[in-house]
Parts: structure tokens; sequence; C-alpha cells
């Protein structure tokens, strides 16, 4: 046990460790001599280094120097913290300089330190999180713009795609009308050219395939087949008709009485 404690008073008081303090200490008294009115006259006491709860190393002492009268004035506390000495002043310090200095490095006790310390802590938090609760805010703002620019720009884009629509709508409109009344036309060509096919094979006696080529050109220069059905469906139709004709006297009749009638009963067999 005691071997421990030797060794840790040579550690203690080793060349290196004492180089060092006496070089703090010389470091205080220069600061110390620079800021008095007459340096030379300095006279010290109490000095001591101390150690704060960061491990700044600092030096606390007692100070004495002749005033501009040539008096000596009586000890002043100093401190020497951070590589700047600090003086306790003779008057009122509204900024609380000295003492804060002397607490922060330690020379006012351990006990006021760390709680200096502590008090530094919960203020540096609280404006920590004064600073971020201001980010936040300032996040859930810009947030709030972009979102209200997301809706008015979906907003304008539902309006222009609405108004393609109407656009749309009424193009097909216009197209669906187009081939309506395209269609209307092919429907009564094709109808005149069937009333035709009957006129040619039962007036003129006309082969069928004579009669029946104007609709086959209808058919190959035009897309009737939706509306009428195929070709060959159209030329069974055809045939059976004009068969039923020659034994139906009714048809016969009103052939060659009315052929306005005939021709809207032509339309309703071929349509």
């Amino acid at each position: 046990m005691l071997k421990k404690i030797a060794i840790l008073l040579l550690i203690s008081f080793s060349p290196i460790a004492l180089a060092n303090s006496t070089t703090l200490i010389q470091e205080a008294e220069e600061a110390v001599r620079y800021d008095l009115l007459d340096p030379f006259s300095a006279k010290m006491r109490n000095i001591r280094i101390v150690t704060n709860s960061y491990g700044v190393k600092s030096v606390c002492g007692a100070v004495n120097a002749k005033n501009r009268f040539g008096a000596y004035s009586g000890f002043t506390l100093f401190v020497y913290f951070n590589g700047k000495a600090y003086l306790e002043p003779n008057d009122y310090d509204p900024e609380r300089i000295f003492e804060t200095a002397a607490i922060s490095s330690g020379c006012a006790g351990t006990e006021r330190e760390l709680e200096a310390r502590k008090l530094k802590e919960q203020a540096e938090e609280k404006t920590r999180i004064l600073a971020q609760a201001k980010i936040d805010k300032e996040n859930a703002k810009a947030m709030q713009k972009l979102l209200a620019e997301q809706a008015k720009e979906e907003k304008r884009m539902q309006a222009a795609r609405e108004i393609e629509d109407k656009k749309n709508i009424a193009l097909k409109a216009k197209e669906d009308q187009i081939a309506f009344e395209q269609n209307k036309k092919l429907i009564k060509e094709y109808c005149g050219l069937a009333y035709n096919y009957y006129i040619d094979r039962i007036s003129k006696d006309a082969p069928h395939g004579e009669a029946f080529t104007p609709i086959q050109i209808l058919f190959s220069n035009n897309d009737i087949k939706p509306l009428v059905g195929e070709l060959s469906e159209v030329e069974k139709i055809l045939m059976q008709s004009e068969e039923e004709y020659h034994s139906n006297e009714n048809m016969n009749s009103g052939f060659h009485k009315n052929g306005f009638v005939f021709k809207a009963m032509v339309k309703m067999i071929v349509i």
C-alpha cells in the first residue's frame, strides 16, 4: 500500500507535471500584471491550480498592487481561465464577467461550477428545443405551402382535363353525326340499289349477276357491311325475296300498282 502511494506521489510531482504547472502559473501572473497600473509592484498569494468538470486547468489567486497614488489598494482576487486574466472588480459588475469566469473555471468551488454547468446545459437544451421547434414550424409551414400549391396545380390540371374531355366529347359527337349522315346516305343508296335490283330482275328480266353488280360495287367502295351485313347474306335475301315475289300475288300487285309502297317493302326486307 505504501509502495502504491509512493508511486502516485512520484507521478504527481514528476518534473513534467511540475514544469507544466509552473508554466501555467507564470502565464497567469504575466496576464494579471498586464492589467495592472503598476505591474512591477504586484504581490501575489494563495495561487493554486484548479481543474473544472470539463478538464480545463485554470489558476486562482489574489493580487495586490499600487494604485495611481502609489499606495497598495489591497488584495484582489483573480482568475486565469482559457488564456485570459479576470480581476475582481471594485464596483458593481452588471455583466458578472469575473463571477462567471470564477465559477466556470472552478475557482469558486466544484459545487458551484457543476451547478452552473447544469444550468448552462439546461439553457442550451432549451435553446436547442426552441430552435428545433422553430425549424419544425417552418418545415410544417413549407409543407402546407407545398400541399396548397400541389392542390392548386391538381385543380388546374383537373379543370384542363375537363375542358379537354368536353372538347373530345364535342368532337366525338361531331364525328358520330358525320358518320350517321354518311351511313344514312349509304343506307339510302343501298335501298335504292336493292329496289333497282328488283326492277331489273322483274321488269327487265335482267340476269341476277347483272342486276346485283351495282350492289357489289357499293360494298367494294364503302364500309357498309356493319350496316347491312355480309354481301353473301344480302345476295341471299334479295334472291329469296325475288322468289317470294313470284309466288306472292300481293307483292306482285304492289309492285305494279304502287311502286312507293313496294319500295318501302324492299327497305323492310333488306335492312
